[in-house]
């Protein structure tokens, strides 16, 4: 699992500044079973959600009108 500190500062290493309040929001929306931290499971449905939300804007973006 990853807790709100591990996910603040693997944030932050990679150069994404978010307040704490970002990072609770963030664990909240991606915390499915209510337990304060995120798991494997509910971070892969998070990456790849995120993973596929970003493929379908550059393909968006890609296209000419």
């Amino acid at each position: 699992y990853i807790t709100k500190g591990e996910l603040r500062n693997a944030l932050k290493g990679q150069g994404v500044k978010m307040s704490p309040a970002q990072v609770n929001q963030l664990i909240k929306s991606a915390d499915t079973d209510g337990d304060g931290k995120i798991s494997i499971g509910e971070f892969l449905t998070l990456y790849c959600s995120a993973q596929f939300g970003r493929q379908l804007s550059m393909s968006t973006m890609s296209k000419k009108p």
